[in-house]
Parts: C-alpha cells; structure tokens; sequence
C-alpha cells in the first residue's frame, strides 16, 4: 500500500508541473480555459485512494 501511495503522490506531483506549464503558457497567449477532466480526474482518484485505506485501516488493524 505504501510503494501505491507513492507512486499516486509522484504521478500528482508529475501532472501538477505539466498542469503548471500548460496554464503558464495558456496564460501568456491569453487562452487560459480551465482543464475540468483534470480536476475530476486528481480530486475522484485521491477521494478515491483515501477510501480504500480508510477501509484497509478499519479492518485491518489490530483490535485492542
């Protein structure tokens, strides 16, 4: 679950500089139009990874 978590935080950290260029250079020629997909796409897969460890750490934890 860990080598996942990290693979997930580097492909955000890789599409967060892509994003920051396109936007950089949408801007600089006056073209800027917000990347919705992108946004449905980052906000689905990161509520998405926090369920499934929410649940990996209700069932899977030591009961004391």
């Amino acid at each position: 679950m860990g080598v996942g978590m990290m693979a997930f935080g580097s492909l955000l950290a890789v599409l967060a500089a892509w994003q920051f260029f396109a936007v950089d250079h949408a801007i600089a020629r006056r073209t800027f139009e917000p990347n919705r997909r992108m946004v449905i796409f980052t906000s689905t897969g990161v509520v998405l990874l926090a369920a499934v460890i929410i649940a990996y750490l209700l069932f899977n934890t030591a009961k004391v």
